[in-house]
């Protein structure tokens, strides 16, 4: 009966037009309800549209509560079941891709990465359509689908994710923002991943430079890393006295007693040099 019903809300009386399915195709999508079919059967399309839209919201308001628990999979689930409703609902609902951003990073907290890249992959499709290509919107679920390709080694993949958002991040965060840095130190890593030294020495380098600039850039956990990888990546393209030169630094940020020779005392004592292969 409600079947291609049209509804309009324009303004405060006028409509917009909607397209309200069918009771009988929606009842499938409602996740709780106290209504009976007959009573969802009387109702007027619209009673019936804001019913079905408040399920969604009530599937959503579960999942953040099972996320708080730490119940990542289970969560997931009442978030597919609020896209699940909206979708159906709503062909011009601008909130879809940010729902199904969430759903990849609960998929991910689940362990289930290959879900999360479909998630992601749709969630930036999605981005684009409604923003434009090369939205500021697109570059989280790019990230974290390059996030995962990398931990898989997938470095081709790594790489097209993190270009993209790089790009969109340079123009639109700036060079020297946080967001623009982590992603120049994983692309230097993907890059340095499929063996593209050069293109991860230029990266790299320029990483250390701006941090040298803004310290707050690279908290010094990842500095060390950073400059270990360098000093990698500089060995590979036969730079020994530069990859020297990095690998003191970052010995130079180890606390006394972490440093190789040091005795019970902390005091760091002399240690062979190594070897840098040129």
């Amino acid at each position: 009966m409600f079947n291609r019903i049209l509804y309009v809300v324009i303004a405060a009386s006028t409509a917009v037009l909607v397209s309200i399915p069918s009771v009988s195709a929606l009842d499938g999508l409602l996740i709780s309800t106290n209504l009976s079919g007959k009573e969802r059967k009387d109702m007027t399309p619209q009673e019936y549209y804001t019913s079905v839209k408040l399920e969604a919201a009530k599937a959503y308001s579960e999942s953040q509560a099972l996320k708080s628990q730490g119940k990542f999979f289970e969560a997931s689930k009442y978030m597919r079941k609020c896209l699940a409703i909206r979708h159906y609902f709503v062909a011009t609902d601008k909130e879809i891709p940010a729902l199904k951003q969430k759903l990849g990073e609960l998929l991910v907290a689940a362990g289930k990465n290959d879900e999360a890249l479909q998630v992601f992959a749709e969630a930036t499709g999605e981005f684009a359509r409604w923003y434009g290509p090369g939205c500021t919107q697109s570059i989280a679920p790019l990230t974290m689908a390059g996030n995962i390709f990398l931990a898989r080694a997938n470095y081709p993949k790594a790489l097209n994710n993190f270009l993209q958002a790089y790009a969109i991040s340079q123009r639109n965060s700036g060079v020297n923002s946080p967001e623009c840095m982590n992603l120049r130190l994983q692309l230097a890593a993907s890059h340095k991943g499929s063996l593209q030294f050069e293109p991860a020495a230029t990266l790299y380098a320029e990483a250390l430079d701006r941090q040298q600039k803004n310290e707050k850039l690279i908290d010094r956990e990842r500095l060390q890393t950073t400059l270990q990888d360098y000093a990698t990546v500089l060995k590979e393209l036969k730079k020994g006295d530069e990859a020297a030169k990095i690998l003191e630094r970052a010995s130079a940020m180890q606390p006394a007693d972490a440093k190789p020779g040091a005795g019970e005392d902390g005091q760091a004592k002399p240690v062979q040099q190594p070897v840098i292969n040129k």
